[in-house]
């Protein structure tokens, strides 16, 4: 068998290493358009969210696959229209979905060019930045020395335009033509050129980290008070002050009509109302240091300390047709290629060797553009849970015979972040049965039924205000019991919290336990994960060693892989929570990975535990096989999963259809 969905070719106009490090290539991310193929009602059934039951691609013999399992090409006939045709039948496409992830960046010089770069900042702790009004020039302002700088995004040359005299400069944005500096010490109006300096407001304790104006009103974050203050430009004084979301925040700028705020700890820039404080929307900011952020020619440009430099993402909101006002950002374009390796070390064949792997879904963060198995499955199946499963049997493997089943796929991954309204959230009452039925049963890895996580759950649910709020107190208290390590154990929930050590599989089963007790239905999501090395250390310090050309640094592999939950929330579906990566030693811990997922994570599967005939507690792939000819204690079968990432340049964006 073999499926593939095609895509456009990626280009082989890379930019620079530095690009392609942080961004797998040049470009703008592409038009999406992909060929689609609608879901079965299956999946309604499985309780999944909107966007899965519209965007998960699958190509079987039911539908789309000639007997032989032969690739089919789906062709479109009108880009206009959305209309994808393959001789003899035509297939239905969820347009909603299609037109979901498409992409449509101003296809002007200025964006196609600048999109995904990374670019020197001058100075040493770049942080405020302000647009300055012309075609790409921004003004910068730097912490450390303190200085203010002209910088030109197209050709990345900055200018010293003048050595600040105050301290701990970081805020700056534009007003009325004027340009405004938060500082330690209180506000100063800079003028129209950034020649002058003189104090517009003084400010008493706190620590300013961002300035944002509307044009009536400056904004002032404060990141040692939590919070942001609204001045009246005309008569200085103060209007409201209203709390942060975050614990860090940094930069804010404005843009459509609210202020968007860059909370460090959290890795989000927060959209907020500006009279309420209220969250709005959010997306995942860039990994690294971010301090200042602003919006140009529809792109978000941030700064970043160690090293040095400016960043840019397109960020897309996907609107009301996926629940929890989702937004994407920091587009990753990646082959991976999966392998399950099968050694027979018995000393006689072993028969009806059968190798299942979890088949990568489509969803509103993970765009497949293509998918090739080999060997070609012997079958393509689901379990109970509805996870997609490609089954490859050999029979006989011989003595020192490895065999090897794998997949390679290309996809551009977004992170995610969601901000659900939770005055639209029901009641856990209104889970629908179907998903009661699978997602809040007990296993032995579980064991939900113990007087433990019984009580535990009990307390918890007694002090929650909804289910988000549930999964946030369940997802603090297994933080705050369990340790991580990997041992290689998978013991159920009671031991890992009594020993309070545990792997990211671990946190799952305490969280699942803890949850499906209190009637917040859980499945658990497997992933493979991109771990790069820090910024600016070369790829041999990367988490996991790099593979291919020596010195290669677009290549890794990854034989650790990952494991997080999903909770079913009524009216908005299934929402990612990490109980494992936000870990610290002790409260309060942030929220990164709460509701939120990075783009360097290819998921392999969505499913539960308990059913043996396919994945059974497994999340990436399992195998099974008879001994054969081999007597009691006789059987030695070897086995290893790997993950090959290589990250690919984005091409070109093409001109959107009217």
């Amino acid at each position: 068998m073999f499926v593939k969905v095609r895509g456009r070719e990626p280009s082989s106009n890379a930019r620079t290493p530095r690009i392609i490090k942080r961004w797998g290539g040049s470009g703008v991310p592409r038009l999406v358009r992909q060929e689609q193929l609608e879901e079965q009602p299956e999946a309604e059934r499985l309780g999944q969210d909107l966007a899965e039951q519209c965007l998960e691609c699958w190509c079987d013999q039911a539908d789309g696959t000639d007997k032989k399992g032969a690739a089919v090409e789906l062709r479109g006939s009108s880009r206009t229209e959305w209309g994808w045709r393959q001789s003899g039948g035509a297939f239905r496409v969820p347009l909603p979905a299609l037109a979901l992830l498409a992409v449509c960046l101003p296809a002007t010089r200025s964006v196609a060019d600048l999109a995904g770069l990374s670019l020197p900042a001058p100075g040493t702790s770049p942080y405020g930045l302000a647009y300055a009004g012309k075609a790409d020039v921004v003004w910068l302002v730097d912490l450390a020395q303190p200085a203010l700088y002209q910088l030109e995004l197209q050709s990345g040359r900055s200018q010293l335009i003048r050595r600040l005299p105050v301290s701990q400069s970081a805020g700056l944005c534009r007003a009325g033509g004027q340009l405004y500096l938060a500082a330690r010490s209180g506000i100063y109006r800079l003028g129209r050129t950034g020649q002058s300096c003189e104090l517009w407001l003084p400010l008493e304790g706190g620590m300013p980290t961002g300035l944002a104006s509307d044009g009536r009103y400056l904004y002032v974050a404060d990141g040692q008070k939590r919070t942001v203050t609204a001045f009246d430009l005309s008569s200085r004084r103060q209007v409201r002050q209203l709390p942060t979301p975050g614990r860090l925040p940094r930069g804010m700028s404005w843009h459509d009509g609210s202020l968007w705020l860059v909370d460090s700890a959290d890795r989000a820039v927060y959209r907020l109302d500006p009279c309420s404080g209220r969250v709005l929307a959010a997306f995942v900011a860039p990994l690294g240091e971010v301090r200042g952020v602003e919006f140009i020619d529809g792109l978000w440009w941030f700064t970043l300390c160690k090293p040095p430099e400016l960043v840019a993402t397109p960020v897309k909101a996907l609107g009301s047709s996926v629940p929890g006002y989702a937004m994407l950002s920091n587009p990753l374009h990646v082959r991976v290629r999966y392998v399950h390796t099968i050694e027979n070390r018995s000393a006689k064949p072993i028969r009806n060797v059968e190798i299942r792997l979890a088949v990568p879904p489509q969803t509103a963060r993970q765009q497949i553009e293509r998918l090739e198995f080999d060997p070609e499955p012997s079958e393509l199946r689901r379990d109970k849970f509805g996870q997609k499963i490609a089954a490859v049997r050999f029979d006989p493997v011989r003595p020192g015979q490895k065999v090897q089943a794998n997949w390679t796929v290309e996809a551009t991954l977004w992170a995610i972040r969601y901000s659900p309204d939770e005055r639209l959230v029901r009641t856990l009452q209104s889970v629908p049965e179907s998903v009661r039925s699978l997602f809040l049963r007990d296993a032995p890895v579980l064991q939900v039924s113990s007087p433990q996580i019984g009580d535990t759950a009990r307390k918890l649910a007694a002090s929650a205000g909804g289910p988000i709020d549930l999964a946030g107190a369940i997802r603090d208290y297994v933080m705050g019991r369990v340790k991580y390590v990997r041992d290689g154990r998978w013991d159920p929930a009671p031991v890992v919290l009594t020993r309070g050590t545990g792997s990211c599989s671990e946190y799952c089963y305490a969280f699942a336990a803890l949850a499906r007790a209190s009637g917040l239905p859980v499945r658990f999501v497997g992933a493979t994960a991109l771990r790069l090395p820090a910024a600016g250390k070369p790829a041999s310090e990367a988490k996991d060693k790099p593979i291919g050309k020596a010195g290669a640094a677009n290549e890794y592999v990854d034989t650790v892989f990952h494991r997080w939950v999903e909770v079913y929330v009524p009216a908005l579906g299934w929402l990612p929570v990490d109980a494992n990566r936000d870990d610290r030693p002790e409260p309060p811990f942030p929220r990164r990975y709460f509701l939120a997922l990075t783009e360097r994570l290819l998921v392999l599967s969505k499913t539960s535990v308990g059913d043996a005939s396919n994945l059974c507690t497994s999340y990436h792939s399992l195998h099974s096989c008879q001994p054969g000819e081999n007597g009691p204690g006789e059987l030695r079968v070897g086995s290893a999963r790997a993950a090959h990432w290589t990250l690919l340049p984005f091409d070109r964006p093409a001109a959107a259809s009217n």
